[in-house]
């Protein structure tokens, strides 16, 4: 790649970065308010949980529909990821209109997640379009980084003026309508197929073919894939969810700083393993890289029940070790997709495996949960340790590499 289009494409990923932290700000935007939302809705521990799942669920149905639909692939990400991005800013200031309405809450929740579903994949399948094979996994990492951080955002804001959950929203909304300003400069890169024009009429064997490689799961390589990604997800969200939770158990805690540490652990020290593994596996193998991630997540999982009898300093060192190695290989499923799939359905592909780990994860959210209230949150986490271990098999080496 010559200079001057190597240096459009870091600015198109660069951009598309920064665009996915500020939409995705809105997914955890309750999360840094449920002090103020539960006293305002009297909100039990299901009723936390529901708020969670919610935008989970509505992300895995956008997600499948946006797969199965093909719209990633059919409309170029200037057009996607704005009205995405927008509509995010717009649902996310639903409740406002009636403050005191739990269901309008909830529904706003699940809308956010299906917006986001427009934004998320797109963004994907633009970096992808941005980079050639060897360099795809870092490139998407980078992406998964932006998630990280934009999921873990709304943290800081616990210890802010704006910790109501009103003024949360608000300063969400805000941030994705910047999204949407910044995403009309995004564009397809010279690595993304080329799309049929109208006068194009595929073949019937042609359609059989598209219907059949547009699921993730539709060859065997695929399906390996897949299987991987969806241990991963039934790991990173359970995690994700419920840190502060289980940072409370450890000894000594001080409540207070509860906020900073989830951003720490889940925001920088994700984005930090994000790029650890792209780096990783663009020297020795996207497979390799995202086996030796879900290797040492499962260990952490494991591990969860000794915390409280460590030092708060090495337990926190030990899950800033479990958050990043959790969302290390996060990345490298998309870039393996990108390089397994057809080009004409990257994003199809991409999106449809995203829908499928999104529905698992919420089985772990709220199983984690059930579980903590039996046997307390240090013992409960263990249960994610089977999402890795699942992952770490799937990704046994294949006849013929996938790396």
């Amino acid at each position: 790649m010559d200079q001057p289009r190597l240096i459009i494409a870091l600015w198109q990923i660069s951009v598309g970065i920064v665009v996915q932290i500020l939409a995705i700000s809105c997914w955890f935007a309750t999360a840094a308010a449920v002090p103020s939302l539960t006293i305002e809705f009297d909100l039990d521990a299901t009723g936390r949980t529901l708020l969670v799942v919610a935008v989970q669920a509505g992300f895995a149905l956008g997600a499948v529909a946006v797969g199965l639909s093909r719209i990633t692939d059919r409309l170029d990400p200037q057009l996607l990821i704005p009205v995405g991005s927008l509509a995010t800013a717009l649902v996310t200031l639903l409740p406002l209109l009636a403050s005191e309405s739990l269901a309008l809450l909830v529904a706003s929740r699940v809308l956010v997640g299906v917006t986001l579903s427009c934004v998320y994949p797109a963004g994907m399948r633009a970096t992808v379009s941005w980079s050639t094979p060897r360099w795809r996994g870092l490139a998407v990492a980078g992406v998964v980084a932006a998630l990280t951080l934009g999921t873990a955002a709304p943290h800081l804001l616990e210890a802010t003026p704006v910790e109501d959950w009103r003024g949360v929203l608000v300063a969400c909304s805000a941030s994705a309508t910047v999204a949407a300003l910044l995403g009309l400069t995004l564009r397809t890169g010279s690595h993304a197929a080329r799309r049929s024009s109208a006068g194009d009429v595929p073949t019937e064997r042609s359609e059989r073919a598209s219907a059949l490689t547009t699921s993730p799961l539709g060859s065997r390589q695929q399906q390996r894939i897949t299987l991987a990604y969806i241990g991963h997800m039934w790991e990173v969200y359970g995690l994700w969810v419920w840190l502060p939770a289980l940072l409370l158990t450890l000894p000594g805690w001080i409540g207070q700083q509860i906020g900073l540490w989830a951003f720490s652990i889940v925001g920088l020290a994700g984005a930090v393993g994000c790029v650890i593994g792209g780096v990783v596996a663009s020297r020795y193998g996207k497979r390799v890289a995202a086996r030796w991630s879900v290797g040492i997540s499962a260990t952490c999982a494991l591990a969860t029940p000794a915390l409280v009898a460590l030092p708060v300093a090495f337990a926190l060192v030990i899950l800033a070790v479990w958050s990043a190695s959790a969302i290390a290989d996060s990345p490298l499923y998309s870039a393996m997709v990108g390089d397994a799939a057809p080009p004409q359905q990257v994003g199809s592909a991409i999106a449809t495996q995203m829908g499928l780990g999104y529905f698992l994860s919420i089985g772990a959210i709220a199983l984690v949960a059930a579980l903590a209230s039996v046997v307390g949150w240090q013992y409960a986490f263990v249960v994610l340790a089977i999402g890795p271990i699942a992952s770490f098999v799937a990704l046994r080496k294949p006849a013929r590499s996938q790396s």
